[in-house]
């Protein structure tokens, strides 16, 4: 039986038409929507976001896809590969309702990857007797064999009852509810890399931390907030901050100790010390801004927002685009849409690269890459819209060069555009409302 096992990004592999979970269907949004509704995909989707990847010890398997070059078909772990794309990406969500669940597991839960480990088949039929052993329960003692109660017990008591990230878990919620980080930001956290320097005494004792495994601070809450926005800013990778981490994963207790003498050598760490501990209190509800809710983008016809107002009279494509992609109806005619939106983005990048005399060589990613360094030496800009308000904008745009793979990448959308996959209207409006920001950038920029 021939097979092999390779990485694939989660963008190529293809979730299988005539799986044996359901009826054949013919595109991925309703095979998504049938394992979630049917087969409980959901729950799947949140295992792995808190786990930030698959069970190691289940692969899926895949054969190669018969037309699209490069693409896979998955014939074993359709559960596993839905749920690892709507959290890749969660437009891929059936309606706007899971989109949040799937961004709420996210925002809680840790990185989930890119790519993935799967097992190459030459063909289903090499494939069968595996996935049939799999499926087809004890099987005489040949497939798995469940544990009994006492047996689930006892693997409970080896190993805790707890997750080792708890702490480190905890924290970065709270610090996101105290508004000490972005949404974004949140979701960027290393959060095993937070739980070996939480680990180290001594750098717990520099921050006002008094446990290892709660939420208790024996310095005033204000001082612990400065000190903690600090740590965890420090542990942001440089695709979100632009410079390399200074609390990062191959760090050692040395690294932790010298991490917390340089905090107090800057005048970082808390000055006051409680004469007992007390638990971190829960930010005051309404102290933070709470973000306009948008239409709902899955009953919008049209892919361009209300909000966008530009007409591009500098430029008569761009304008005849901008144009025919806010009119045409993205659910009766998704793939003209998709085109349009894909066309729309390069001759967006492409007028203000030129504008800007940034030049025109390269990939788009490298083309969008030169504006976004552009946009960043705008400090009059900056200032006009407020550092936050600024970056936060500019957040989508980095999205699209940082991972080649990731949901809004020109490959990715040019994936529509090839005909790779069928494209839904929720998916085309989710990711303009996404891209919107910093498409409103570049627009700004051609003026």
């Amino acid at each position: 039986m021939a097979h092999k096992t390779i990485e694939v990004p989660i963008n190529r592999l293809y979730l299988d038409q005539d799986n044996a979970r359901h009826d054949p269907l013919d595109n991925e949004p309703e095979i998504i929507d049938q394992l979630l509704r049917k087969e409980k995909a959901g729950a799947i989707a949140k295992s792995i976001a808190e786990a930030g990847a698959l069970n190691p010890l289940e692969r899926v398997g895949v054969v190669a896809h018969p037309t699209i070059r490069g693409g896979y078909t998955v014939i074993e772990g359709n559960r596993r590969v839905s749920a690892l794309k709507m959290l890749h990406d969660p437009d891929k969500a059936p309606t706007e309702a899971i989109k949040k669940q799937v961004l709420g597991y996210k925002a809680k839960g840790r990185t989930v990857p890119s790519q993935i480990e799967v097992v190459l088949f030459d063909s289903e039929e090499e494939a069968a007797p595996w996935i049939s052993m799999r499926h087809s329960g004890e099987d005489g003692g040949v497939g798995l064999r469940p544990w009994t109660v006492s047996g689930k017990n006892r693997h409970a008591a080896k190993v805790g009852g707890q997750n080792v990230n708890q702490l480190a878990v905890n924290l970065v919620n709270h610090a996101a509810k105290a508004g000490l980080l972005s949404e974004e930001e949140k979701a960027q956290i290393p959060l095993t890399t937070i739980t070996r320097y939480l680990g180290n005494p001594i750098l717990r004792h520099t921050i006002g931390l008094a446990s290892s495994k709660e939420l208790q601070i024996d310095v005033p809450q204000n001082e612990f907030y400065g000190v903690l926005r600090i740590f965890l800013r420090d542990s942001l990778p440089r695709s979100v901050t632009g410079v390399e981490p200074r609390v990062h994963s191959r760090s050692n207790a040395a690294d932790w100790k010298n991490y917390a003498k340089e905090l107090g050598a800057a005048g970082h760490s808390p000055k006051t010390r409680l004469t007992k501990t007390v638990p971190l209190k829960a930010p005051k509800p309404g102290s933070l801004k709470v973000a306009p809710k948008l239409a709902n983008p899955d009953k919008r016809s049209s892919v361009v927002g209300s909000t966008f107002r530009y007409s591009f009279a500098s430029d008569a494509i761009l304008s005849r685009l901008c144009r025919e992609l806010r009119s045409i109806d993205a659910h009766a005619y998704s793939f003209a849409a998709a085109y349009l939106f894909r066309a729309f983005i390069e001759r967006l990048s492409k007028c203000y690269a030129k504008r800007h005399r940034l030049g025109m060589d390269g990939e788009l990613r490298q083309i969008i890459g030169r504006c976004i360094e552009h946009l960043e030496k705008n400090n009059a800009l900056q200032a006009s819209m407020g550092s936050k308000a600024f970056k936060s904008a500019l957040q989508p745009l980095r999205g699209m060069v940082s991972d080649r793979y990731g949901r809004t990448s020109p490959d990715t959308l040019g994936s529509w555009v090839h005909g790779s996959s069928i494209p839904s209207r929720a998916e085309i409006n989710r990711r303009w409302d996404t891209l919107e920001p910093g498409l409103k950038l570049l627009a700004d920029g051609l003026a």
